[in-house]
């Protein structure tokens, strides 16, 4: 299920993610989830159906492995103030 992503691919996602987190920034939590929810919807609706809990899944493994990496560069090594999962 899971296509390789190149180098140029991973810049990519990360250019574009840059370009769209400061429309985000400062936004209400609710419509910031909102609006993830709605691209996310948006994505998933291009598998096909038979694909989209896997797809579903490969995603939300792939937002988890992430979070660690984020929490360090908004809050530095000590991590998020509320304390480390």
């Amino acid at each position: 299920m899971r296509p390789h992503m190149t180098s140029a691919d991973a810049d990519t996602a990360i250019e574009v993610a840059n370009k769209i987190a400061p429309l985000l920034a400062g936004l209400p939590a609710l419509v910031q989830s909102a609006v993830i929810a709605d691209l996310t919807g948006r994505w998933l609706a291009g598998w096909p159906p038979d694909l989209r809990d896997i797809a579903f899944k490969e995603h939300t493994a792939l937002i988890l492995r992430m979070v660690d990496i984020n929490e360090e560069i908004a809050f530095g090594e000590a991590g998020h103030p509320g304390g480390r999962h």
